[in-house]
């Protein structure tokens, strides 16, 4: 029983002295994969609830874990409140702002699914501004020079060349156009679901 009380003591004094650091931890943490889940077993018993580690760093069901070791546990005003079942005084977790409960795996699963595709979508932009230069400096630079030399060339062979070399581009003109569209339509579904993912994590996305 000495033993028991221990464990829950010391469990109390983490979640009441590493409560900040977690949270501070989680809101820089926003959009990293969770590496696995981990089953949490209290005195024999597994718990519904599973842990997850993300980045290497564990986080534990808050509610789950302090109601199997003899704790209620209240949110409210963006508190965490630990209360002895038995009675005795309360534990209270300041949030600073911050998160005010635990995310399910959903919710880290859409966080992840925000982040990765904001930064898609920064990087497909990117690119379409790219094929948009390779394609202008084509058509406006590459191909006229090509078309006004064929004429001044005395040579057929070199003719011929020019135009080798100007069906080429041509060529490489009609593949930018056809990556372009596809880019602009993965664009458009970005632009479509972010603004989702946004709206659906407002309550829990810190800003």
């Amino acid at each position: 029983m000495g033993m028991r009380n221990f464990v829950i003591g010391f469990i109390i004094g983490a979640l009441a002295f590493s409560a900040a650091p977690v949270y501070g931890a989680l809101k820089s943490r926003i959009g990293e994969k969770i590496d696995n889940e981990y089953t949490v077993v209290v005195d024999g018993v597994e718990l519904e609830q599973k842990a997850i580690s993300v980045s290497g760093t564990s986080f534990t069901p808050n509610r789950a874990l302090a109601e199997a070791v003899g704790y209620d546990v209240v949110f409210r005003d963006r508190k965490v409140i630990f209360t002895k079942k038995e009675g005795g005084q309360n534990v209270t977790l300041e949030e600073n702002g911050n998160l005010p409960r635990d995310l399910t795996l959903e919710e880290s699963q859409k966080l992840d699914e925000l982040v990765r595709l904001q930064n898609e979508r920064k990087l497909l932009v990117k690119e379409i501004e790219e094929i948009n230069l390779s394609m202008k400096n084509i058509q406006e630079n590459i191909l006229p020079d090509l078309r006004n030399s064929v004429d001044s060339m005395p040579k057929d062979w070199v003719k011929e060349q020019i135009q080798r070399e100007i069906a080429i581009y041509e060529a490489e003109y009609e593949k930018l156009q056809q990556k372009l569209a596809e880019l602009e339509e993965r664009l458009g579904y970005l632009d479509t679901r972010i603004p989702q993912l946004e709206e659906e994590t407002e309550e829990y996305r810190t800003p």
